[in-house]
């Protein structure tokens, strides 16, 4: 049996993430992350991966290294 996904917009994945919809556009257009799917003219956010990725950025010190694609700057 195939697993459902949650899929969430736009605005929804840009709330989680605290990030600027633009933000989320842009990181599209260069292609970091998070993943996203399109469906037609569409884009959703697996909500699994939108917590995987919220998980990939913790860190426990600043001299942790800063991996750019987790950059939420951009």
């Amino acid at each position: 049996m195939t697993e459902k996904r949650h899929l969430i917009n736009t605005e929804e994945a840009a709330k989680q993430l605290g990030l600027a919809v633009a933000t989320l556009k842009d990181r599209r257009i260069l292609g970091k992350p998070p993943s996203y799917l399109k469906v037609g003219r569409r884009v959703f956010y697996d909500q699994q991966v939108i917590q995987d990725y919220l998980t990939s950025c913790i860190r426990t010190s600043t001299k942790d290294n800063d991996d750019s694609e987790n950059d939420s700057r951009g």
